[in-house]
């Protein structure tokens, strides 16, 4: 038989261990979909669950990764896409989403925190009177 800690030390250790888990406060993206909008401007190629590739500039995108192409285009000559001057994706039909390999991701991303926290900051200065 083996002997638990008394409810306190257990009690103890349990939130001990939700502090480890936690993420470092502040307001930094945690999803892929939420760091999609950093990536504005992009040319990436967006791959749905049908195997289907569509390649062309993010011009937005959600929370949800539903995200909308500007001139999109096929990027395998079988795909049987209509396309038109942009389009819409919805996030649920998303596989995935590759980038260019010489896309500088990290310093994109804290563009993007540096732009969003700034943004924060001169609001929470107050307002003019």
């Amino acid at each position: 038989m083996s002997k638990r800690p008394p409810p306190a030390a257990a009690a103890a250790e349990s939130s001990e261990a939700s502090k480890r888990k936690k993420p470092p406060s502040g307001d930094h993206p945690k999803t892929l979909g939420s760091l999609l909008k950093y990536m504005e401007g992009m040319e990436v190629i967006v791959e749905l669950k049908t195997g289907k590739r569509i390649r062309g500039t993010l011009l937005s995108a959600d929370n949800d990764m539903t995200v909308t192409l500007d001139n999109p285009q096929k990027d395998s000559p079988e795909d049987e896409i209509e396309l038109l001057d942009n389009i819409h994706i919805r996030g649920s039909t998303v596989r995935l989403i590759q980038f260019p390999d010489n896309a500088d991701l990290k310093g994109t991303i804290a563009a993007g925190i540096d732009q969003e926290k700034a943004a924060v900051n001169k609001y929470k200065r107050g307002k003019r009177k």
